[in-house]
């Protein structure tokens, strides 16, 4: 398997994700142009949770969208900082290990009978 194939997924995951910001930017702009119905603020949001808030950036400086509405851009930096926060928790080492061991070892998520198979194997007899 090719070392490689984490860094372009994440790569190819950031251009699909700030493309998509940057469109949503655009059209909401449109749509507020022609009076049409928008993009929720929520929504555009999101997105800048999901990682796309260098495309979400780009588009409102571009366009000239929402760079007035403070009541917007309170949401979307609070976004904007979410989203650099649990990347650097996933990036750095050690913080890492800990949400993976976290993650396999928690068995809230699990089933009653996901559990029963993780705790004794192949289930109860």
């Amino acid at each position: 398997m090719n070392a490689m194939w984490p860094a372009r997924a994440a790569g190819l995951y950031g251009v699909c994700v700030n493309g998509g910001a940057f469109g949503l930017f655009y059209y909401d702009k449109q749509q507020a142009i022609n009076q049409g119905p928008r993009i929720p603020e929520r929504t555009l949001c999101l997105t800048a949770l999901a990682g796309g808030w260098i495309g979400g950036l780009c588009a409102m400086n571009v366009f000239r969208h929402k760079t007035v509405k403070s009541s917007f851009q309170a949401k979307f930096w609070l976004s904007v900082a979410a989203n650099v926060a649990a990347v650097a928790a996933i990036a750095h080492p050690a913080t890492r290990g800990s949400i993976f061991n976290a993650f396999r070892h928690s068995r809230a998520g699990l089933s009653p009978p996901a559990r029963r198979f993780r705790r004794y194997g192949r289930g109860r007899r």
